[in-house]
């Protein structure tokens, strides 16, 4: 053999199951961050105008970007939760 003992060989078959799910869930993250983001940022800037200038208009557009990045908040952990959810049952019943 190649002189390594046993327990210390890397399965590869073991490791290409691990490593391809996950490159779909690494995306999913960091386009939740992306989308999370990009939400946040306008209803501070919306916040900011408005605690400087009392504009309700801007009260309001800060409370709608708020609105969505709740919104896409809870999808990112429904999705996440129930994705795990479903790849343990997935392997338990495989």
């Amino acid at each position: 053999m190649t002189g390594i003992p046993a327990w210390q060989r890397v399965d590869t078959q073991v490791l290409r199951r691990r490593t391809l799910p996950q490159c779909g869930m690494t995306f999913f993250y960091w386009f939740m961050a992306f989308v999370m983001g990009a939400s946040l940022l306008p209803s501070v800037l919306y916040m900011g105008i408005y605690v400087f200038t009392g504009e309700d208009e801007a009260f309001q557009r800060a409370r709608k970007f708020w609105t969505f990045l709740r919104v896409f908040t809870l999808l990112c952990f429904n999705i996440t939760l129930w994705g795990h959810v479903i790849v343990g049952v997935w392997q338990l019943v495989r």
